[in-house]
C-alpha cells in the first residue's frame, strides 16, 4: 500500500509540473508574439560563437562609452591648463615711406616694424579650477577601470556558464543512451508481467524529458 501511495503521489507531482510547464510555456508564447507575429515553429534560432575576451572588450558599449567621458574629461583638462599659459604675440609690419619738408625729401625706403607682445594670465582661483578638472578627469579613469573589470568578470562568467552547460549535455546524452536501455528492458519486463505499465511510462517520461533538455 505504502509503494501504491508513492507511487500515485509521484504520479500526481509529475502531472502538477506538466501543468505548470504548460503555463510557462503560454507566458512564454505571449510574450513572443509581442515581439513578431511569426509563428514559433517558423522562427529559425540564430547560432552564436564565443568570440575572444579582446574582441568583447572592444566592442563592449558600455566601456566605449565610459572611454569617450574619461577622453572628454581630459580634453576639458587640457583646455583649462590651455587658458592660463602664457600667450607670445608677435607683429610685425613692412611696408615703403617717403617724405618731404619743403620740397625737400626728408625719407625715401622701405621700413619694418617688428613687436613681441606678452601676455601672462594671472587668476587667484587658477590652481583650484585646474586641481577641479584633474580630480573630474581621474574619476572618469577610475569608473572606466571599474566598467572593464566588471565586464571581464561578466565574460568570463558568461563563458563558464556556456561551457558548463555543454559539459551537462554531454552528461545529458550519456543518460540518454542508459535510459533508452533502460526503457528497453522495461518494456521486455512489461510483456512478460514483470513490470507494470506506470513502470514504463514513467521510464518512457523521462527518457523524452533528456532528449528535450538536449534539443533546449
Amino acid at each position: 500500500i505504502t509503494m501504491l501511495n508513492r507511487a500515485i503521489m509521484d504520479k500526481n507531482t509529475q502531472l502538477q509540473n506538466i501543468i505548470n510547464l504548460k503555463n510557462s510555456l503560454n507566458t512564454y508564447q505571449k510574450e513572443l508574439y509581442k515581439v513578431t507575429p511569426i509563428e514559433q515553429s517558423n522562427i529559425a534560432l540564430p547560432h552564436f560563437r564565443i568570440i575572444s575576451q579582446k574582441k568583447f572588450l572592444d566592442k563592449n558599449y558600455q566601456l566605449t562609452l565610459s572611454k569617450m567621458q574619461s577622453d572628454m574629461k581630459k580634453i576639458q583638462l587640457n583646455l583649462t591648463q590651455s587658458n592660463y599659459y602664457p600667450k607670445v604675440t608677435l607683429n610685425g609690419e613692412i611696408g615703403y615711406q617717403k617724405s618731404e619738408h619743403y620740397g625737400v625729401t626728408q625719407y625715401d625706403d622701405d621700413y619694418y616694424n617688428l613687436g613681441v607682445n606678452i601676455n601672462l594670465p594671472l587668476d587667484f582661483n587658477q590652481k583650484s579650477t585646474i586641481q577641479a578638472k584633474k580630480i573630474a578627469y581621474m574619476n572618469e579613469v577610475l569608473k572606466e577601470q571599474d566598467i572593464k573589470i566588471e565586464q571581464e568578470a561578466f565574460y568570463k562568467q558568461t563563458v563558464g556558464n556556456i561551457q558548463n552547460y555543454q559539459n551537462y549535455q554531454t552528461i545529458l546524452r550519456q543518460n540518454i543512451k542508459l535510459y533508452h536501455e533502460i526503457l528497453q528492458n522495461t518494456q521486455k519486463g512489461l510483456k512478460v508481467g514483470y513490470k507494470s505499465g506506470y513502470d514504463y511510462k514513467i521510464m518512457k517520461n523521462t527518457y523524452q524529458i533528456h532528449q528535450l533538455e538536449v534539443k533546449l
